[in-house]
């Protein structure tokens, strides 16, 4: 049995409550997430806490709880192989071994392993191991037998009742189609159609997933074969919230711990609200913003102050240009008072948590990208 190791201060089980009981919901459900938010929205932060077990047995009921295993994978621990290896093992294998690796490092966690032990089957896992040390098999027909090992391990999972689901969570979505092949998702797709309502799906990314693959994939074969997977998402996209009031005042908290340097109410309530809730604004304005605290009583001010801050300008104009024609083109019409003539851009914007219509009026959600904007309205 092995303990999980956590962040030295975890977040807390309530952190982006919205998200999580949206996430939750989907996967007791039986169906898919694809989490979508513009760069340092948080994204990483919400999977890591679905993947926590507290978490999970927080928004699932406890007995139900027990038999969800949630599955982190991050593209940065891909094993990387030379061209020579990969004839050998197939291209798609380093997802396979990922896969294999982080669900048998979950079964051997203090939540699943006395269960299993309890009930008598801790040979579960020494048949998990014996699927993964297929993967490194001298002959290659053995090596490139990813899926199938895959594909064994869940048997296992499934094997121990009904009520038993896995679910793999493909953080920074990217990173995996950049790095591997499109029958790779292809064969996720036939493990679902294999175990419906049983194994699932969650990815994070900046943008769509069809978005995303039509430009990863400029060859139509290509494309056709990611259709599958890409489809298994269709109704469950969620952009990711802006941080709620009582979530951003537990990032500031923790800020200001890390600083040793606690912003009085005015200056925190000002932070919060010129960065609009995104989580990575409010913690790249939070020294600025830190160093200054008198100048952060006043929400003009400080938006000034912060856009003085190269990195966090940078990011700014960096989220604002990487957005399509139209939607700019809606923003600059909202900057100069016109009416917004494309409806779909606007919709599209509000998803993103750009902007927000109330009681008819069109305003920006964030006021530091608005202020941005109003700067360098050419670059727009």
């Amino acid at each position: 049995m092995a303990t999980i190791p956590s962040p030295r201060q975890p977040l807390p089980v309530w952190y982006q409550k919205d998200d999580l009981t949206y996430i939750f919901r989907q996967l007791r459900a039986g169906e898919f997430c694809s989490l979508v938010g513009m760069g340092s929205a948080g994204k990483s932060n919400l999977v890591n806490l679905v993947a926590r077990d507290d978490v999970r047995e927080h928004y699932i009921p406890r007995e139900e709880a027990m038999s969800y295993v949630i599955v982190m994978l991050n593209p940065h621990l891909l094993i990387s192989l030379s061209d020579d290896a990969r004839y050998h093992t197939g291209h798609g294998w380093a997802g396979y071994e990922m896969m294999i690796s982080r669900l048998r490092r979950k079964l051997i966690s203090q939540a699943f392993y006395p269960h299993l032990r309890d009930a008598g089957r801790e040979d579960v896992i020494k048949q998990i191991d014996s699927y993964y040390a297929h993967l490194f098999d001298k002959l290659s027909a053995t090596a490139q037998t990813g899926v199938r090992q895959v594909e064994n391990a869940l048997y296992e999972v499934m094997a121990l009742g009904e009520a038993w689901r896995v679910t793999f969570i493909f953080d920074e979505f990217e990173q995996f189609i950049a790095t591997l092949p499109p029958d790779f998702f292809q064969s996720l797709r036939g493990l679902r159609d294999e175990y419906k309502g049983r194994v699932m799906y969650v990815t994070t990314s900046r943008r769509p997933l069809w978005e995303l693959t039509d430009e990863a994939f400029p060859e139509e074969k290509d494309r056709l074969v990611m259709e599958g997977f890409v489809e298994l998402f269709h109704g469950g996209m969620r952009y990711v919230s802006p941080l709620d009031l009582r979530s951003a005042s537990e990032t500031a908290r923790r800020l200001g711990e890390r600083y040793n340097v606690q912003l009085d109410g005015r200056a925190q309530e000002n932070l919060i609200s010129v960065t609009g809730g995104h989580a990575g604004m409010l913690r790249r304005g939070f020294v600025p913003t830190m160093k200054q605290p008198d100048v952060a009583r006043d929400a003009v001010t400080l938006i000034n102050l912060l856009l003085d801050d190269r990195g966090l300008s940078d990011e700014c104009g960096v989220l604002l240009r990487s957005l399509p024609p139209g939607e700019r083109r809606v923003l600059r019409q909202l900057l100069d008072n016109e009416p917004v003539t494309d409806t779909m851009a606007w919709k599209s914007l509000v998803d993103k948590h750009i902007v927000y219509e109330d009681n008819g009026r069109k305003s920006w959600l964030i006021p530091l990208l608005a202020g941005w904007a109003r700067k360098h309205k050419a670059e727009l």
